[in-house]
């Protein structure tokens, strides 16, 4: 894929940099969530004219090169672009598994019982006995033990 960008200095001090780019390689929804991406870090505008996308980039790091701001702008742009186009094409896919999911809780409201074959319900009853009878195995990480009582400390409040 060959990048169609422009780069530009321009703002205070150096600080902010001016990118344009092509709307047929970046969708503006790809664009606009890289500004998004960039919210901590830079302060992204965006403008739209004809296929090309006008945005300007200030960086709040004032130690930070603006060229090294544009380039990852431009790589979160090509990232988001591509969740786009793969979203896209898994979309049938996804909707065919959440409507197989919403089916199968239905058929388990409907029936009352859960949608399991009956060799899968008998080793799950035998693995939950094993655990009722081994105690589940203990508490090796002492997650189960209170922050308290793990540290020593008295409870806040008391």
């Amino acid at each position: 894929m060959k990048c169609s960008s422009k780069l530009s200095s321009a703002g205070k001090a150096g600080r902010s940099v001016r990118l344009k780019l092509d709307c047929r390689l970046y969708p503006a929804e790809a664009l606009q969530a890289a500004c998004y991406a960039f919210h901590g870090r830079a302060q992204c505008t965006m403008r739209m004219r004809g296929r090309f996308a006008y945005i300007e980039i200030a960086s709040s790091d004032q130690g930070r090169e603006p060229q090294l701001t544009a380039q990852e702008f431009e790589q979160e742009a090509l990232h988001q672009t591509i969740r786009q186009r793969v979203a896209q094409a898994n979309q049938k896919l996804r909707e065919y598994i959440t409507i197989q999911a919403l089916c199968a809780c239905q058929q388990v409201k409907e029936s009352g019982s859960p949608a399991l074959d009956p060799g899968l319900e008998k080793q799950m009853e035998k693995l939950f006995k094993d655990i009722d009878e081994k105690g589940g195995g203990g508490d090796p990480l002492g997650i189960t033990i209170p922050w308290e009582q793990k540290h020593k400390r008295a409870p806040i409040g008391k």
